[in-house]
């Protein structure tokens, strides 16, 4: 079986939706504003670049003249495209935070105590 009939059957066996009606389907953006539906149809076509830089694109099958895809297989898009999110890293307990000297230098200006910081102003 090749890649694009076990996607087909994938596709199939999920609740197909057409690509164009994706934008009645997701919610809106922040603004109140649907998906536009030329933005679903270049998630298909273009695709987006994923976390490490190479295209994601979304998956679909041509039925007829239309092409149609699934909740599922849009959820797997915005999985691939969402980055993971970069933890901070933790400061050694009992460790002091580092500032940029020309921080250090301003904080000094305006009175507060920077000495733990990384040593204070550079002079």
């Amino acid at each position: 079986m090749s890649n694009q009939e076990a996607l087909a059957a994938t596709l199939v066996a999920e609740r197909l939706v057409p690509v164009l009606s994706l934008a009645a389907l997701l919610p809106p953006s922040r603004s109140g504003k649907p998906l536009a539906r030329q933005a679903a149809w270049r998630w298909v076509t273009k695709g987006l670049p994923g976390p490490d830089g190479v295209r994601v694109r979304l998956e679909s099958i041509r039925v007829g003249r239309r092409w149609m895809t699934s909740l599922a297989a849009v959820a797997r898009f915005f999985a691939r495209t969402t980055g993971k999110p970069v933890a901070p890293r933790p400061t050694p307990a009992g460790a002091p935070a580092l500032m940029l000297p020309s921080s250090c230098a301003t904080l000094s200006a305006l009175g507060f105590d920077v000495s733990s910081f990384g040593g204070g102003p550079s002079t």
